[in-house]
């Protein structure tokens, strides 16, 4: 008995691990897409085992795997699961993987690396001082480096010297994977022991079984055409193989009538084809503002991760969802057509974050042909036809400059332009000639030009800076603005008193600011659909009241210096159970006294959100007790809840019976002497109390001393 139950708890050990490893693998990579399943690798993976366990190196430190194949053929998706292998995962103490696409910088690798492998502060280190030290953090360790989607270069040789001298004090046995469609000689020729692996197509076999995966589904699924071999052929012949061409096509057949399959049937051949061309009857049948929805996302650099929400914002900046409210939700539509065909694909180790592969993308950038450009991601010509432009590096920033000293006028969207001095180089007579922009982004800027009121038709903007600490009043002149995301500006003490004059305002993003209060009378910007932060005022302040007249407010809201509200009517005129919101914190700061405490009971009463709610914090609350509404069931959606600094609080609410909560934290309960009978609400038919709590976190408890369990609670924790 006791034999068998240290096995059990060695194999829980080792899968408890392994969870670990692929949980820091994936918080940590930032590589693109990872295909759900691997299908038809079994063999691969054990051809490739014994080069990456084995420790001949033939007296080097660093040996290097090159895998080799065309695009689509899964070759980042076979190295991630080989790199998360336990075995490979026990073999070797340092483990990074980088993504490193069409621009090869040995800088910014050398730090990627770095900051994979413990933490990672020295950002204002030159290249020979990041060298030194990653060589210093590799001394006599055993490394495995991944370097994913290295693209062939020939003229790249100081770059990759740079980095394998870098690398060369890792100990003996040392590997490094590189992924790469075509690795060239002259490169591979600096590389220590170099070990090349052909990554073949899969066979019949596994690729019918992935395209049966995507394709057929539910009651009205063509199931039956797996029997049909003719079928079965011409699918083959159109895949050849290639596991993402077998995904696409079957995201495009999903769930389609079988008149649509029949049509599509008929005009295959049995020749394999590059994917884009399966998908080219899709894009054709979308409509023209969906068409343009897709090719602007060309813009973005190859690899580049992007947002549901900031994605929107952009086509609607643009006026390619038309300019009326509830066009925002055309435009989600339109994002989850393009990820039902694959167009887009959501990223496996961040589901809210989306990418295009890179041979939808190379196709996207041949459909918009001269319209769009994308400096530094292989674009350099800029023609007069060009509306749209991406500026991401220094060499691009250089581009550009030049193009401003020409007193171009002609651009509707600069995203982003990162080199802290551009601004500082152009002056406002050559900002004037940029009167036709409707998207601008500003990061790391250390000033913001007095002229932005010249921008008439500026309709999405975006800064960042740790140098910023105020907005120039010019910006309230610009009354076309819709979209207004101030992120990452830590110095930023205070928005414009006037700014509450843009009336066309619908998204105005304020976290990561060192903002504390909000100008009054925001009421005024009654369009609001984004409202991140709302700091209550006192006296002549901000007023919690204004946020009635914002009706529209949607997804995410924080309200802090709540005990600036001194009664609750003013909190009920707030109408938050009329906001459709999904996440909302309350918070409370500074020293009060128990005679608060009714009053904040009041007003936290009073501030009961809608129902539909998934995500509540609660922070600094003074009361003595929590409100009923807190814990009632018709919360239904609610998944996490926090509570935390609630230190006059003497008991918890009723919430055993919140069926989708997932998540609990209670912190800093300071009088909180026990836990009761009432922590889990009164029987429902519905089931166990806390049915779907899979964490639940206590801290800084310091009088508790009493728990009374229930012993059919927490069945899936």
């Amino acid at each position: 008995m006791v034999e068998n139950l240290v096995k059990i708890f060695e194999k829980l050990e080792i899968l408890a691990k392994e969870g670990e490893n692929r949980h820091n693998l994936l918080q940590s990579d930032g590589h693109p897409y990872i295909d759900t399943a691997v299908c038809g690798r079994d063999s691969d993976k054990e051809t490739i085992m014994p080069l990456l366990i084995s420790e001949d190196a033939k007296g080097k430190s660093l040996e290097t795997i090159v895998v080799e194949g065309i695009g689509g053929i899964g070759k980042t998706s076979f190295a991630k699961l080989v790199y998360l292998d336990m075995k490979v995962q026990e073999c070797f103490n340092l483990k990074a993987w980088v993504h490193v696409s069409q621009e090869f910088e040995a800088v910014r690798i050398v730090v990627d690396i770095l900051k994979n492998i413990g933490p990672f502060s020295g950002v204002t280190m030159d290249a020979n001082e990041l060298q030194q030290e990653l060589r210093k953090t590799l001394s006599g360790k055993k490394l495995l480096l991944v370097l994913d989607e290295v693209w062939k270069a020939d003229d790249q040789h100081a770059q990759w010297n740079f980095l394998v001298t870098a690398l060369e004090s890792a100990a003996q046995g040392s590997k490094i994977i590189i992924t790469t469609r075509e690795m060239s000689l002259a490169v591979t020729s600096v590389l220590p022991c170099v070990k090349p692996f052909n990554l073949k197509e899969i066979s019949d076999y596994d690729c019918w079984a992935l395209f049966s995966e995507h394709a057929f589904c539910g009651e009205g699924s063509q199931a039956r055409l797996l029997s049909d071999k003719n079928f079965r052929s011409k699918v083959l012949g159109r895949c050849g193989g290639v596991p993402l061409r077998a995904i696409m096509l079957g995201n495009h057949l999903r769930c389609k009538q079988d008149t649509y399959w029949e049509e599509i049937a008929s005009r295959w051949d049995l020749q394999p084809v590059i994917i884009p061309a399966t998908m080219k009857l899709r894009y054709y049948r979308f409509p023209s503002n969906l068409k343009q929805c897709f090719v602007y996302c060309s813009l973005f650099p190859k690899d580049h991760s992007f947002k549901r929400e900031k994605t929107v914002l952009l086509w609607l900046a643009n006026g390619f969802l038309g300019g009326d409210r509830g066009k925002k939700e055309e435009g989600y539509g339109y994002f989850q057509e393009l990820v039902a065909y694959s167009f887009f694909q959501q990223k496996s180790d961040d589901t809210s974050s989306y990418v295009m592969n890179d041979l939808v993308h190379s196709w996207a950038k041949f459909l918009r042909g001269e319209f769009s450009v994308s400096l530094g991601d292989g674009d350099s010509r800029i023609s007069p036809k060009t509306r749209h432009i991406w500026c991401p590096t220094i060499r691009g920033y250089e581009d550009l400059k030049n193009l401003v000293g020409d007193g171009s006028h002609i651009f509707r969207t600069i995203l982003p332009i990162s080199n802290e001095s551009f601004w500082g180089d152009v002056n406002g007579e050559k900002l004037k000639a940029f009167n036709r922009l409707r998207v601008l982004s500003l990061s790391n800027i250390t000033r913001l030009p007095d002229v932005l009121g010249w921008l008439k038709h500026l309709r999405h903007l975006e800064i960042s800076g740790e140098s910023i600490k105020s907005l120039p009043e010019t910006l309230c002149m610009v009354f076309t603005l819709q979209t207004l995301i101030l992120r990452q500006c830590p110095n930023l003490a205070e928005l414009p008193a006037n700014i509450v004059n843009l009336t066309e305002l619908c998204h105005l993003d304020i976290r990561e600011t060192g903002l504390q209060q909000t100008p009054p009378q925001m009421g005024k910007l009654t369009k609001l659909e984004t409202l991140t932060d709302f700091f209550v005022g006192q006296q002549n302040g901000c007023r919690i009241n204004e946020l009635g007249e914002l009706r529209y407010l949607l997804e995410e809201l924080r309200i802090l210096n709540l005990q600036n509200v001194s009664h609750d009517l003013d909190a009920i005129e707030a109408d938050l159970k009329g906001k459709n919101l999904k996440k909302l914190e309350l918070r409370w700061s500074g020293r009060r006294n128990t005679d608060d405490s009714l009053a904040e009971e009041d007003v936290l009463k009073a501030l009961r959100p809608n129902a539909k709610v998934d995500d509540i914090s609660i922070i600094g609350y003074g009361g003595k007790k929590l409100p009923g509404w807190l814990g009632h069931t018709s919360f239904e959606n609610l998944v996490y809840l926090r509570l935390c600094g609630c230190k006059y609080c003497v008991s918890l609410p009723s919430l055993g019976q919140l069926e989708s909560l997932r998540t609990l934290l209670i912190e800093g309960f300071y009088n909180l002497e026990s836990v009761g009978d009432e922590f889990y609400g009164s029987p429902t038919n519905k089931g166990n109390p806390f049915r779907s709590l899979e964490s639940l976190t206590f801290e800084r408890m310091l009088k508790w001393r009493e728990w009374e369990f229930k012993g059919r609670a927490f069945p899936s924790l």
